[in-house]
């Protein structure tokens, strides 16, 4: 499964003029995500301020609260990202997703909207260090089929050892609660990487 992500990336990122591709791994689970910047191809839009992608984990079961899993889960979103005032090393965006996946046979759709964050810290040194976290939320009213609702949130942090390369460590939590019951879809620590183009 990990090299079959790792080749749809590099293949994504080679085929669109995406902006930002990354894998995220640990022992057991996959994250990939890909995000395209709008401002690329639009010349009314700011360039890398507006962006839309996909994005896909393959959580297992000893990484939830134990629920069969009948496939991963996929998203796709659409974030706006700029500087806040004048602090340019502190970006803000909002965002919001549609989140697809399936447990014990039951399907699970929702529309969150969330917050994401990052801030460059203020280091004089060769490579540059990033804080980073985001949150998305979906109550009842933006869950169908048979989910409830939807929550998320992550925080990592990144080492950009060369211009536009990151090496990255993340915690990630997904929540993905049924109209029959709860259910902890992934909550885990990651590795990765991080490509800008």
């Amino acid at each position: 499964m990990l090299k079959k992500m790792i080749m749809l990336v590099v293949s994504a990122s080679s085929a669109f003029a995406l902006h930002y591709a990354e894998v995220n791994i640990n022992n057991v689970d996959v994250n990939a995500k890909v995000s395209m910047d709008m401002g690329q191809f639009n010349q009314v839009i700011e360039p890398d301020t507006t962006f839309w992608g996909l994005e896909y984990t393959n959580g297992s079961p000893s990484h939830s609260n134990g629920y069969d899993k009948n496939g991963g889960m996929g998203d796709v979103f659409f974030l706006m990202m700029r500087p806040l005032g004048n602090l340019e090393d502190l970006r803000v965006g909002l965002g919001m997703k549609l989140v697809f996946t399936q447990l014990n046979k039951s399907n699970f759709l929702a529309l969150p909207f969330g917050l994401e964050v990052e801030y460059r810290l203020p280091f004089d040194l060769p490579v540059n260090f990033y804080l980073g976290a985001n949150g998305y939320a979906s109550p009842e009213v933006l869950s169908f089929e048979s989910a409830k609702n939807y929550f998320s949130y992550n925080a990592n942090f990144d080492i950009e050892v060369i211009e536009r390369a990151r090496l990255s460590v993340s915690y990630k939590a997904q929540h993905t609660n049924f109209i029959d019951f709860d259910a902890l879809y992934n909550r885990a620590v990651y590795f990765g990487v991080k490509f800008g183009f």
